[in-house]
């Protein structure tokens, strides 16, 4: 799907479709809010990559196309998630969301890595990978999680934390299935989803509403082809193989599908 939605501490949040990209403006972090909002910084940015935010403090990644053309990341998530500045290092481009208990799940060309996911989310992703793949995968908080896989299937336990988001899922084959879904890690309940058909689902903060709603109005139908703009997704397909990397868990499949984001 052409979009991705990442919660963030604070009631911090930062959305992109192809129709460009939203985000709250007092409670990202300074060095963030700046490339994201000075269009006279050196790294301004003009195209998002892969922006996600830990549930603790101050930890962050953010990989962004600046103005200038050149590419740049930030990655301050220390000692806690050492997997992943190793992961992100050395893959371009990634896509990546943070859980609590210092979890983790990325994407990237080459394979995905993770951390301190729910044993049970882990064990239905390593014992599938010769069957489905898994194309996007949401932490909640409490150890909820959402797994889509390229053929479609669906596994998730969300524990009655998220009753909207349960209820699309179980109802996904009315708009074409469900193509994208993000949990907050910080809040039980607020999610933010996108049905195969195009449609955009959510329960967020009132005050994030009016933004939410125009940017989200440049998703676009599976299928469907998009006006291109500086910050719209691109989708690859991408081929993985099994391989164990840097002390991460780097699973690749060949000939496996998957949309990454702003590739």
């Amino acid at each position: 799907m052409n979009c991705q939605f990442w919660f963030g501490p604070n009631n911090s949040y930062f959305c992109v479709t192809a129709g460009g990209w939203v985000c709250s403006e007092n409670t990202l972090p300074a060095a963030v809010f700046r490339v994201f909002i000075d269009e006279n910084h050196a790294q301004a940015m003009d195209t998002p990559r892969d922006v996600a935010f830990a549930v603790d403090e101050g930890s962050y990644m953010v990989r962004w196309t600046a103005k200038n053309g050149k590419n740049y990341k930030k990655i301050p998530v220390g000692s806690n998630y050492a997997r992943l500045g190793r992961f992100v290092d050395s893959n371009n481009p990634t896509l990546t969301t943070f859980g609590p208990g210092f979890s983790y799940f990325s994407f990237s060309h080459t394979g995905c890595s993770w951390q301190n996911i729910p044993p049970a989310l882990e064990e239905n992703i390593q014992n599938c990978m010769n069957v489905r793949r898994p194309a996007c995968v949401a932490l909640g908080v409490e150890g909820t999680y959402i797994v889509i896989f390229d053929d479609g299937t669906v596994t998730f336990d969300l524990q009655g934390k998220y009753p909207e988001a349960e209820t699309i899922i179980q109802n996904r084959a009315k708009r074409n299935g469900l193509g994208y879904i993000a949990l907050s890690p910080f809040r039980a309940g607020h999610y933010y989803a996108v049905c195969r058909n195009g449609s955009s689902l959510w329960n967020l903060p009132a005050s994030w509403k009016e933004q939410v709603t125009a940017v989200s109005k440049g998703i676009r139908a599976v299928g469907q082809k998009t006006a291109s703009s500086a910050s719209s997704r691109k989708t690859q397909k991408v081929g993985w193989k099994e391989g164990l990397e840097m002390g991460v868990t780097v699973l690749n499949v060949a000939q496996a599908v998957m949309s990454l984001a702003n590739t």
